[in-house]
């Protein structure tokens, strides 16, 4: 794991500066997104705000365990809230294009991710965590589009 950077200015227990550097890291995604929201490109956004205090960039970035845990329960919520929202009265008559559209959109991302990374010379490990994380992206802008046409 990578030490994280710590915020002597604050006479703060390690916990507590743990919680105040995850919230400031999310306030700072959440702020870039909404910034980037005006060019209807708000995760594009939060992808960018990530990246730059990565540890490949700015290295700055609160214990990566505790934003795995928050993204890997943020991810379950978006899943449980699309579930949610499905009418299941509309089933029949949209059923086989909505399965259609699940998988493609599960699926397509999967594979060009994965053959990305293979063409560039990634290991499979590497190969398919690119690809799932593509797919997991695709869950967040079908949730986008989904809301503006609401």
């Amino acid at each position: 794991t990578h030490t994280h950077t710590h915020l002597h200015w604050m006479p703060l227990g390690d916990e507590v500066e743990g919680l105040v550097q995850l919230a400031a890291f999310y306030g700072i995604v959440w702020i870039v997104g909404r910034l980037f929201r005006v060019a209807h490109a708000q995760l594009v956004g939060e992808i960018i705000a990530g990246i730059v205090v990565s540890v490949h960039v700015l290295d700055w970035l609160p214990n990566e365990d505790a934003i795995v845990l928050v993204g890997q329960l943020g991810l379950v919520l978006l899943v449980m809230e699309g579930g949610l929202s499905v009418n299941t009265s509309l089933l029949p008559q949209i059923g086989v294009r909505a399965i259609a559209i699940a998988v493609t959109g599960t699926l397509l991302p999967v594979l060009l991710g994965w053959g990305f990374m293979k063409i560039i010379g990634k290991g499979t490990l590497e190969a398919v965590a690119a690809g799932a994380a593509l797919s997991s992206t695709s869950i967040g802008m079908a949730r986008c589009c989904r809301q503006r046409a609401n």
